[in-house]
């Protein structure tokens, strides 16, 4: 059975879709991985059908289809899983199928509410659940000077949630990452270089706390 990586929060415009697409494209170069978009606006599908061909893509319109699909494709390879933002109920199905649950966060007070909200979730579906489940968080769109991201770190530890050491920051690149391809494979320099160690963080479960 493969890993199924549940890239998922309570609010959209986080960098949700980024980081499923460079997770897919990551653990493409180790073996085989499937592509599960649960979103109904489809990004990470466009996305990854013209950046990562090797990468196997389906959809899932619904809570039943994300729980069936999701543990069939495990039987072959690798999942990620891109969860609709505003759906609850995708959000827990997701929970609760997934092996780690990859939180993307902005640092504004509205981003931060939405972790925490996201956070109680976790902790509903860890109350289900036969087994563990693995928590990182990646703090995103954010500039490592402000005091703002300061603060959100604060904020994230103490909701009790580890976060990946690198923090990828706002950048032109990244905005216009479905028109370059996937970025941390494709394009030298800073974006893709950052992009790729918290792609890595994320597998390797590396994290600050």
């Amino acid at each position: 059975m493969g890993t199924i990586y549940s890239v998922c929060t309570s609010k959209g415009g986080v960098g949700k879709s980024t980081v499923a697409v460079h997770l897919a494209g990551a653990l493409a170069e180790r073996g085989r991985v499937e592509l599960l978009d649960c979103d109904p606006q489809a990004s990470a599908s466009t996305w990854a059908k013209r950046a990562l061909p090797a990468v196997g893509l389906r959809q899932a319109a619904n809570r039943d289809a994300l729980l069936e699909l999701a543990g069939e494709a495990a039987e072959g390879g690798d999942v990620v899983l891109d969860v609709a933002g505003v759906q609850s109920d995708l959000l827990l199905a997701a929970l609760l199928v997934a092996d780690v649950a990859v939180l993307p966060v902005g640092p504004s007070s509205l981003d931060l509410d939405a972790l925490a909200a996201t956070a109680r979730a976790v902790a509903n579906a860890r109350r289900v659940r036969g087994r563990d489940l693995r928590v990182i968080v990646l703090l995103n769109r954010a500039d490592p000077r402000l005091l703002m991201v300061r603060d959100a770190v604060e904020v994230i530890r103490q909701l009790g949630l580890p976060l990946a050491r690198t923090m990828v920051q706002q950048r032109v690149a990244i905005g216009d990452g479905p028109g370059q391809g996937c970025l941390a494979w494709s394009t030298p320099g800073t974006a893709g270089d950052e992009l790729r160690a918290a792609i890595l963080d994320i597998i390797e479960h590396r994290t600050t706390t």
